[in-house]
């Protein structure tokens, strides 16, 4: 069970580095790496390349070098309430990955704002699904996601949710550009990225892929990303953070922000008992390592000590649960 602590250290946010203003005429050339114009001399190749909660080459290859002012611009994630056949049932701990990159690339790059885009609408497109529950679920989702970026102190951080502007008369507009490609949710996925870029100065959008290599089974978002790229022109970059990690041995990877049944996997519950779950995993797989699990969740913690605040010098199983603590205190 996680034990809700009050440290001073829990809230205190490492300070954002400012980078020299000035920028020298080697910024100012168009490469693949992006350099950056405006305010901040790395790269974001120098982010994806040296940040390992990023699935490298595929992140590398989504830098678009015709982008290269970053100045008053924003980043921007999506969080789905559910797959095709279910709605989630909590958010897992992995959620971090997206959440900590995220506000990892805005410093760095120098960004005015990380937008977190909570897909409800595209949920209720889906018939299967009660209208009431998914309005619940999206309320829970943003109330938790307000939460944690408040007491992780990311003053720059802005939940929305697509029911917040996707019958507006500008979402209609662009919208309404977009020719038919199969599901609505296709549509809508183009759309949002438009409007984001429209309305909100976005010129990056980080998702996850399950692999490197890319699939035409299951959920790959290179596949909306590529396609929005010819429908709507190359106007933006595209990233993605890898994929989440069970304790499950014939499903060790799945999506950071959605928890379906039977997935047996941290999660952000002020009750989670993690020490007894890593037991039980260990027990059950017969392996320390969790079949990698460990290892990504330990990214995950490396990551949080850089933006957030230091943890104490315990186990994993420990470190988590100060994080799970500090976003419900």
């Amino acid at each position: 069970m996680v034990k809700l602590i009050k440290s001073k250290n829990t809230l205190k946010n490492y300070p954002e580095k400012v980078p020299d203003k000035t920028s020298s005429k080697i910024d100012q050339v168009q490469t693949r790496k992006s350099k950056i114009t405006g305010k901040g001399s790395h790269t974001l190749a120098d982010v994806v390349g040296k940040e390992p909660l990023f699935e490298r080459e595929p992140s590398l290859q989504g830098i678009n070098p015709e982008v290269q002012d970053f100045r008053d611009k924003a980043v921007y994630f999506g969080t789905g309430l559910c797959n095709p056949k279910e709605l989630s049932k909590e958010v897992p701990f992995d959620v971090l990955s997206m959440v900590l990159c995220s506000e990892k690339i805005r410093r760095v790059i120098g960004l005015k704002k990380t937008y977190h885009f909570i897909a409800d609408s595209h949920a209720l497109s889906n018939e299967a699904f009660d209208a009431r529950k998914v309005e619940l679920l999206a309320r829970k989702r943003r109330q938790l996601f307000q939460k944690m970026a408040k007491n992780f102190g990311f003053n720059r951080y802005e939940v929305v949710q697509a029911s917040d502007f996707d019958n507006t008369d500008r979402y209609k507009a662009i919208l309404n550009r977009i020719p038919k490609l199969g599901h609505e949710y296709v549509r809508r996925e183009l759309t949002d990225i438009e409007w984001f870029r429209q309305q909100k100065g976005v010129v990056i959008k980080m998702g996850w892929i399950i692999q490197a290599t890319k699939t035409l089974l299951g959920f790959d978002e290179r596949l909306f990303d590529s396609k929005y790229a010819e429908t709507l022109g190359n106007n933006m970059c595209f990233l993605y953070v890898r994929a989440g990690r069970t304790f499950n041995r014939r499903r060790p990877k799945a999506s950071p922000y959605i928890h379906l049944e039977g997935e047996n996997r941290i999660l952000l519950k002020p009750d989670e008992d993690v020490e007894l779950k890593f037991a039980r995993a260990e027990e059950s797989l017969k392996d320390k390592h969790l079949g990698g699990a460990r290892k990504h969740l330990n990214y995950i913690l490396r990551l949080y000590q850089e933006l957030v605040s230091p943890l104490s010098r315990g186990s994993t199983e420990e470190r988590i649960a100060e994080v799970i603590s500090t976003i419900f205190q």
